[in-house]
Order: C-alpha cells, then structure tokens, then sequence
C-alpha cells in the first residue's frame, strides 16, 4: 500500500478536535476530578476519604463510558500507526529541494 505523505498531512491539519459539552462537564465532575485524575497521576485514592453524597451510579457509568471511548481512540491510533509504518512513501516524478 502506498500513501501519499502531503495529501495525508493536509487531510489532517483540516481535521478539529471533538470536545462535546457532555466530556467537558465530565471533567468538571467530582469523580472525575477526585478518583481519576488523582490515580491517573500516580497519587492514591482512599475509599475513606470520598464523599459518596457528590456523584450517583449514573456519574461512575459516565466516567466508564468515557474511559471506553479513550482506549477505543487509543486502539483506533495504534492501528493507524502500524498501517502507516508499513506504507512505502510514494516518489515525486520531479526533484523537490527544501
């Protein structure tokens, strides 16, 4: 398979990321920024020191919906990268000088 480099790059400088209201208003929910963000940094988190009255079981199903889609972008790019990593560049029929 062969890719064509510039056309490649100029595909994905025009794509923007997604940010819906939905994942913004996840990262400002207390779970979010007391059990994930703490334990994705390395500190622990004891169960003793949560406030259960700042989240329901609908909150955690949210936070788990969102991890899936993070490793579900995370695979998508690993295989992206190895299909890129098996392409043969494509050679200009003219010379080209940086």
């Amino acid at each position: 398979m062969k890719f064509d480099l510039e056309t490649l790059i100029k595909i994905l400088g025009k794509s923007q990321p997604e940010n819906s209201s939905g994942e913004v208003k996840l990262q400002q929910s207390y779970l979010y920024q007391n059990v994930f963000l703490p334990i994705s940094q390395g500190r622990n988190v004891l169960v003793k020191d949560l406030d259960f009255s700042q989240f329901t079981s609908s909150d955690i199903i949210n936070l788990d919906e969102y991890l899936d889609d993070i490793d579900s972008d995370c695979t998508r790019l690993v295989q992206y990268a190895n299909l890129l990593r098996r392409a043969q560049p494509v050679a200009h029929t003219t010379p080209m000088f940086i």
